[in-house]
This record gives structure tokens, sequence and C-alpha cells, in this order.
């Protein structure tokens, strides 16, 4: 079992709480203090970490190294990450919800897009200081639920077939295949705002 604490320096301290030692130490992970850390639920080499600095950053804590960094574009105050694997739940300083699905980020240069967004705090009077994703299997809702309720809707949607993602099957990411599909969409990206760039010119 690992365990990860943070500070309001920006420092991320990871430890084996099975043996008793500590693991990894990521100094200035952020420019500000971090307010939230959440681990895989299926990998516990996969940290990540969000903080007043508006970056979700993407840690293997095995090897002691940055996986990625997104830019979100509000200060971080708690993450919850969902057992599924592909999606995160941002709390923020101005006391949003932000749902992210990992397979469409990009990079720090390119805000991430949230597939939902919760106003929890209507007057943006605080920042969010705590949430959670329940215990969840794909096809199911929690008994009771209202079929209308958008955040219901969202969690209760059908495991995506192999074809929609691009992979031969589901799996919930590990640091290597998050890393790889992560790049792939910054190339995709970065030859989009090319591409974008020159057409430009040419009507100029």
């Amino acid at each position: 079992d690992m365990l990860a604490a943070s500070d309001g320096g920006g420092n991320i301290q990871v430890w084996d709480a099975t043996a008793l030692r500590h693991t990894s130490r990521f100094q200035a992970a952020h420019k500000g203090a971090v307010r939230g850390l959440s681990f895989s639920t299926q990998n516990s080499d996969l940290l990540i970490s969000g903080g007043d600095d508006a970056h979700l950053i993407f840690w293997d804590v095995k090897n002691s190294r940055q996986i990625q960094q997104v830019s979100v574009g509000a200060g971080i105050s708690a993450l919850s990450y969902h057992s599924g694997g592909y999606l995160l739940a941002s709390g923020t300083c101005d006391g949003e919800v932000l749902i992210f699905d990992l397979r469409k980020l990009v990079s720090k240069d390119s805000p991430a897009m949230p597939v939902q967004r919760f106003d929890v705090h209507e007057s943006k009077q605080g920042a969010l200081l705590a949430l959670s994703f329940a215990t969840f299997s794909w096809g199911t809702r929690s008994e009771g639920a209202p079929a209308s309720d958008s955040g219901a809707s969202l969690m209760r949607a059908s495991k995506p077939s192999p074809a929609a993602v691009g992979e031969s099957e589901i799996d919930a990411p590990t640091s290597a295949t998050l890393e790889s599909m992560m790049g792939r969409l910054s190339s995709r990206s970065s030859l989009l705002a090319a591409a974008g760039a020159s057409a430009s010119g040419a009507t100029l």
C-alpha cells in the first residue's frame, strides 16, 4: 500500500506503508500548495496531484518521475480518481467540480476541457475542500438515483467499446499507457495547430 502527502510549498512525498519505507520525493512539484492527491485504484504506481497553480500532474511513483502535466485553468482544491481508470474529478478554488476524461487530456500547453462541470457553490464564496467518487461498476447506478440527473447519467454511461477508444481491450491505464496516450494527443494537437496556422497564412 502506498501513502502520499503534500505541503504548502508544492512538495510531494510517497511512502510504502507496508514496507514502512520512503520511496519518492518530488521537490517543488507544484508552484504553490498541493491541495489534492489521488492514486489509481488499479495501479498504485500512478499518482495524480493538483494544486493552486491550476495544474494536474501525473506521476510514476515506482520510478520517481513525472509522466505529464496538464493545465486546467483553475486552482485545484481536491481530487478523486474514478475506479474505472479514466475519469478524474477535480474540485476547484472557485467551488466547482470538473470531471475530466484522461483519454482527452493533452498537455500543459493545451488547457484541458472537462467532460462535465458542476457548480457546487453558486455564490462562488470558497474552494471545494473534498469530493469522492462512489464505488462503481459499468452499466450500474446507485439505487434510487433519478434517471434524469446529469451527474448520474454521466456515471451510468455504458462501458465504451474497444473501437471507441482505439485499443484492443478496455483496461485501466498504467503509467506507460497513460504516457503513450498523452504523447499521441500532444503530437496530434501540435499538428492541428500547425495546420491551422498554415491555413490562416494562406488566406492573408
